[in-house]
């Protein structure tokens, strides 16, 4: 938890300097694939979000195999639980968590080059997604890499119907209001287990 709070205050000041530079005026950002989008049976999507969807999808499939299959990957998993018990492992931590670090600039570039040319390019673009990544993962449990997928399912498509069928402007509020419901029945998320309350 600390590491992301940390997280979340970095973001604020890294992008305060960004606007200073800058500015926060929005500028377009090309897509990757341009033209018009395809009819499916009524659901309309473009080439452009085709290829975010896919782009995300082995990304998801390349961690899965990252904390499934590999050292650093294991050893992630092992500090992000216990990092104490890590130490006393043989793990370095402090290398691992300079790994996580690393990993985690990249895939938010990533991230950003994929949203920007939904949202507009500005210093603050990725504000909404960085609390709707928080809240998935609150959602569907912070040691659930699933849960945390499903989650932000979840989030996705409840916040879009709120918007259609209530209005935009309470997207966030009625998400949040999802949230406090749901850990008030199940204070780990949908898949966050119960080990942490079991220690207390």
């Amino acid at each position: 938890m600390n590491q992301i709070v940390l997280t979340l205050g970095l973001f604020l000041a890294f992008n305060g300097v960004a606007g200073l530079i800058w500015g926060h005026t929005p500028a377009p950002y090309p897509p990757a694939f341009a033209g018009d989008p395809y009819d499916l049976g009524g659901v309309f999507i473009s080439m452009n979000e085709v290829f975010v969807i896919g782009v995300t999808v082995i990304l998801m499939f390349g961690f899965f195999l990252l904390f499934r299959f590999t050292a650093i990957g294991l050893a992630m998993r092992a500090s992000s639980q216990d990092s104490m018990a890590s130490e006393l492992m043989g793990i370095k931590v402090s290398s691992v968590f300079t790994w996580t670090w690393g990993v985690g600039t990249v895939l938010g570039g990533v991230a950003g080059m994929l949203t920007a040319p939904f949202t507009f390019l500005q210093p603050s673009m990725m504000a909404d997604v960085l609390i709707m990544g928080f809240a998935a993962a609150v959602l569907g449990g912070f040691i659930s890499l699933p849960g945390a997928v499903i989650g932000g399912l979840i989030i996705g498509v409840f916040g879009n119907l709120i918007s259609f069928y209530v209005s935009p402007e309470m997207k966030l509020v009625y998400t949040f209001l999802l949230i406090i419901v749901v850990l008030y029945i199940r204070p780990t998320g949908l898949f966050g287990g119960n080990q942490y309350l079991k220690k207390v």
